[in-house]
This record gives structure tokens, sequence and C-alpha cells, in this order.
């Protein structure tokens, strides 16, 4: 009977040990997702003036408690300010780059953070141009580049957020 007992006990923890010594081994947690729009002070805000500069920041945060490979070409995000579903300007704006795909680690419990002193781009800054958003109602987003694509994991969604000038 002792036989009988400690091979039950044996298949138990064999088809369950790992759920025992490890309760959480099954749930892989997520890569979150941070998105604000702040004064260039740090203010958080949605509202601003007409010809003010404005940040958005985005952040990518690993809490999947896994390392994430990934590859990439690009930028991380791209931001974009719309109004009546046009992009009307955005942190790429006139910019490229070369379509080489590099290999990078995510580490866990690491962060990735993208910022962008809108509206102007850099190429705006580069020749000395200004962008000014009228008077109205934009949206602001942030799209996680295409190519930055998780293999064990997927970002959560980001959700837009409406800015008044």
């Amino acid at each position: 009977m002792k036989h009988f007992i400690l091979i039950i006990i044996l298949i138990f923890i064999f088809f369950y040990g790992c759920n025992i010594l490890n309760p959480n081994s099954n749930e892989l947690g997520e890569i979150e997702t941070e998105y604000i729009i702040s004064d260039t002070t740090g203010v958080i805000s949605t509202v601003f003036h007409s010809g003010e500069s404005f940040d958005m920041k985005f952040t990518l945060i690993n809490n999947t408690g896994e390392d994430q490979v990934f590859y990439h070409s690009g930028p991380t995000v791209i931001f974009e300010i719309i109004q009546a579903d046009s992009v009307l300007t955005s942190s790429i704006k006139g910019l490229a780059w070369p379509a080489v795909a590099l290999k990078g680690i995510f580490k866990k419990g690491k962060e990735i953070t993208d910022y962008w002193r809108a509206p102007n781009s850099p190429l705006d800054s580069q020749f000395g141009t200004k962008t000014i958003l009228e008077a109205g109602q934009y949206k602001a987003r942030v799209r996680i580049s295409m190519g930055f694509k998780y293999y064990n994991a997927i970002p959560s969604e980001v959700k837009e957020i409406t800015i008044t000038e």
C-alpha cells in the first residue's frame, strides 16, 4: 500500500509539479503600454494654444516575465496628429531610413520609452519651419512600428487621445 501511495504522489508531482512549485508558470504577463501628452514643462494636459509645442511620451513595459526577441527597422513608434481622418503631421514626417532589419532583446522588467515634441517633426526643426495647429480638435495617435514585433507577446492596445488647440 505504501508503494501505491508513493506512486500516486509521484504521478501527481510529475503532471502538476510545475504548477505546485510555480503557480504562475502558465500565466505570462504582457507588454504594457503607457501613453501621455503633456505641456513642455511636464504637466499632463490635452488642451494647448495654437502655436504651442507639447510632448507626447510612449512607454512599452515588458511584464511578461521573459526576455522578448524582436526585429525592427526604423523607429520603435510613430507619433501622429490627425484631424478628420487625415494625418497632419508626425514624428517621422519627411524622414527615411534604410530597411535593414535589426535584432533586439527587450529584457524582462525593462522599459522602452519614446518622446516627440509635437507638432514639429525633426525635419521641421532642421529646416527652420514650424507646424502650427489651428484652433480645433485633433486626435493624437501612437503606432507601434510594423517591424517592432514580439514573438511571445503582444503589446496592449493604445488608445488615441483627443487634444484641443
